[in-house]
């Protein structure tokens, strides 16, 4: 893997042409921002959708009632030396 292998897929849109001019460029960039936020946001859905199913599946099984959080192992009291 080499340093520019996870850069692919995020090249600029425009030439070098139209960066000349500050809005153009400022512009692309807004875009590519937007684009990115839209995918980042379709793939947190999809992550939190998968996380839910994967609860609640967890849930429906019958180890589901053996594994309960609860407030820790067990201990038995501390015993007192006379």
């Amino acid at each position: 893997m080499t340093d520019n292998d996870d850069r692919r897929g995020f090249e600029p849109k425009a030439s070098p042409d139209d960066a000349v001019d500050p809005a153009q460029a400022f512009e692309a960039l807004r875009q590519t921002v937007e684009d990115l936020a839209g995918d980042l946001t379709r793939e947190m859905t999809t992550i939190r959708k998968g996380v839910e199913a994967a609860f609640e599946e967890f849930e429906r099984s019958p180890a589901a009632d053996r594994i309960r959080p609860g407030p820790g192992p067990h201990r038995p009291a501390a015993r007192r030396c006379r």
